[in-house]
């Protein structure tokens, strides 16, 4: 009878999803009826002050770093904005440096795409609001700010080298990189 209500608990638990640094996340999401599962999560720090709790979902556990950067199946990075507002020529410019940072020669090819993806991050990013990367085989990385989709860039190159700003080998945080993959 206890293993019965332990298991019991355990599976409640579950069903309301995972808690990190104060934020709840969704154990599943799904991603054009496919269903994708909290993996890891992470915060992300700069100059020692919390940006934003991200949390990685994937519909199976990657074996590699580059399974997850070049593979075709749907994912969802959802970063939680809860500790401080990022003023939106600061959040342009980071990811600007990100991409060059990651990418170095490789972005040119990617001009357009990155020009973009950037112009869907249209206004700062308040305390609360919910940044979505969605992978979507067959249609590419959409953005989601706040459940508002603001862009779509198709493409799996895209998506590549975009994933290559938080998980590549040049990625600017490697912390980040490896608490968010566990690899």
């Amino acid at each position: 009878m206890r293993r019965l209500l332990a298991a019991g608990l355990v599976l409640g638990l579950c069903a309301f999803g995972v808690s990190r640094e104060g934020v709840e996340f969704p154990e599943t999401l799904r991603v054009d009826g496919q269903e994708v599962r909290f993996f890891r999560g992470a915060m992300k720090r700069m100059f020692g002050l919390k940006i934003y709790y991200g949390a990685l979902y994937l519909k199976k556990a990657p074996g590699s770093v580059k399974e997850v950067i070049e593979g075709d199946d749907p994912l969802v990075l959802r970063m939680h904005y809860g500790y401080m507002p990022v003023p939106h020529g600061l959040l342009v410019d980071g990811i600007e440096k990100h991409f060059t940072k990651a990418l170095g020669k490789d972005r040119a090819g990617l001009k357009p795409e990155f020009a973009r993806y950037v112009a869907g991050y249209d206004r700062a990013l308040a305390i609360g609001d919910v940044v979505e990367v969605v992978y979507r085989p067959r249609f590419g990385v959409s953005l989601v700010l706040s459940g508002k989709t603001n862009v779509t860039v198709p493409g799996l190159p895209f998506k590549k080298a975009l994933l290559s700003t938080w998980f590549g080998d040049n990625a600017p945080d490697p912390s980040l990189r490896g608490d968010l993959l566990g690899l």
